[in-house]
């Protein structure tokens, strides 16, 4: 069912795709996800194509209670008015594996794409659109972000390749997301000849626009400019590992004026309260649930950006994090780190062994010893980020069609 006041992504259909002089891209998505709405902006903003996306779902668009956060969320700066497309479902159904849309056949159909973008292959949803997208000759471009980097059993890797290899038959091309990712599809058999960097957009709007006002919540968390502040954000749950975080600072010694920030919410809270009271009081301030638009003066505030998980498979704070200059210590068991990545080891941040207090405090121990090391990695980080957002946000999608014979304009 579409909105009134949506645009109408059937308007484009012409007498025939050989007519056309741009290639049109169907995207598949769940619902409206916080940070890939502004690439579909940047993405319809661009003459070079035609962009449509068809949403199962309207969580996201609407409020509703996120578990983990144990919060009511409501996602702002999504844009809906600013690019093409459709909600097949107008309830805000929960994202599991079995969200579904049978009305999407007959709605790619109407605007008759070159290129099916589908994110993942959980879903019934993605399943029918690549289903659907091969019965009409439609080239099929998937995004995930697989990778091995947190699973440690030699069988469950095993597993994982199988799985992936078994659904990547009949992909044309996979949009991806890091180094790790990379490697993991060419252990599925993915050629590098079918695979183009994509990358995780973020709202590059929103953070130049804090960079150039130059906000910081410094003051706000009562942190004092001589402080050497680490920092991390993400939902309160085991996966997160924020307690090894407060364990290292606790390692520390006070006259290195250490202080560490964690911006969140969820069920680990008072444990985590608790803990930092015990260990390390007065050097951990817990920011709470710090929105979206709250998040660049959050990473203003940092000197370092920390992330302690013993899974995440490309961090989407990661990200945010380099593109606002930050250096970033990360967990090995973490997606997001290699020579061509958000982090790169020694050019741009620092890994430790996951788990390992004693490694990560020595790496917040150098680190506040040495503000030349974090000034120049955080340049390098701002510099790599620029490089990687202007990809996410269009460049990417400009290679992979040409690279598939469906070459479009100059991309704006």
């Amino acid at each position: 069912m579409m909105d009134m006041d949506e645009p109408d992504c059937g308007h484009l259909q012409t007498d025939g795709r050989a007519a056309r002089r741009r290639p049109r891209v169907a995207i598949v998505v769940s619902h409206p996800i916080q940070h890939f709405c502004p690439q579909y902006v940047s993405l319809a903003a661009c003459d070079a194509w035609e962009i449509c996306v068809f949403f199962a779902s309207s969580i996201g668009r609407d409020a509703y209670v996120d578990r983990n956060f144990g919060t009511r969320v409501q996602w702002g700066g999504l844009r809906l008015e600013s690019f093409p497309h459709v909600f097949l479902n107008e309830a805000p159904i929960q994202v599991t594996s079995e969200l579904d849309a049978p009305g999407l056949e007959g709605a790619l159909d109407a605007f008759q794409p070159d290129v099916v973008i589908s994110y993942g292959y959980s879903q019934k949803y993605q399943r029918r659109a690549r289903r659907h997208a091969r019965t009409r000759g439609w080239a099929v471009y998937h995004i995930a972000d697989s990778e091995l980097a947190g699973t440690r059993s030699f069988p469950a890797r095993v597993a994982r390749v199988a799985k992936a290899w078994w659904h990547l038959r009949g992909i044309a091309r996979v949009l991806t997301v890091g180094d790790a990712n990379e490697k993991f599809y060419a252990l599925a058999g993915m050629p590098a000849s079918r695979m183009t960097r994509m990358g995780f957009p973020i709202d590059i709007g929103l953070y130049d626009k804090a960079l150039a006002e130059g906000h910081s919540s410094r003051e706000a968390y009562g942190l004092s400019d001589a402080a050497v502040v680490f920092g991390m954000a993400g939902k309160f749950i085991p996966i997160k590992r924020q307690e090894d975080l407060i364990r290292a600072v606790a390692r520390l010694d006070p006259s290195l004026n250490v202080h560490v920030v964690l911006a969140g919410s969820g069920p680990e809270e008072q444990a985590l309260r608790a803990l930092a009271g015990g260990l390390a009081p007065g050097r951990v301030t817990f920011a709470g649930f710090v929105s979206p638009e709250m998040l660049p003066a959050f990473y203003a505030a940092l000197d370092v950006y920390v992330h302690c998980s013993s899974h995440e498979p490309h961090s989407l704070a990661i990200s945010e994090a380099i593109y606002m200059g930050r250096p970033v210590i990360l967990s090995d068991a973490c997606g997001s780190y290699g020579p061509n990545d958000d982090v790169s080891p020694g050019v741009n941040g620092w890994t430790y062994p996951m788990g390992d207090v004693e490694a990560l405090a020595a790496l917040m121990r150098s680190a506040a010893s040495d503000p030349g090391s974090r000034r120049a990695f955080g340049a390098r980080s701002r510099a790599y980020a620029i490089v990687s957002q202007n990809r996410a946000h269009g460049a990417f999608l400009q290679a992979a069609l040409a690279a598939d014979g469906l070459p479009a304009g100059p991309q704006p």
